[in-house]
């Protein structure tokens, strides 16, 4: 993008550059209007305290007794869809079509 900048390509730029001595020689930067940081947290648990409970400990029982809902309302939704589908296909092959 620099380089349409100098060739006259560009008027304006518009991107994540870090302000260098370097830069500052050949563009003009504007006054800084904000910033980010980005930070990762990692936590050590260590070997030992890994499980599959530590993935599931956090859920309290009402969270799984919707879960478990959804899993039957949605196979029903699946068995229903299925059970139209067939019944559809044994009517057009009785009416011939």
């Amino acid at each position: 993008m620099a380089e349409n900048l100098l060739r006259g390509e560009a008027q304006l730029i518009a991107a994540s550059l870090t302000i260098t001595p370097q830069r500052s020689t050949v563009l003009d930067f504007l006054p800084v209007i904000g910033t980010e940081d980005y930070v990762l947290w990692l936590y050590n648990s260590g070997v030992e305290d890994i499980s599959w409970r530590t993935f599931v400990v956090q859920f309290k029982p009402d969270l799984w007794y919707v879960i478990l809902v959804m899993i039957c309302l949605f196979w029903l939704a699946i068995l229903g869809a299925s059970h139209i589908t067939m019944h559809k296909s044994q009517t057009l092959e009785v009416s011939g079509l």
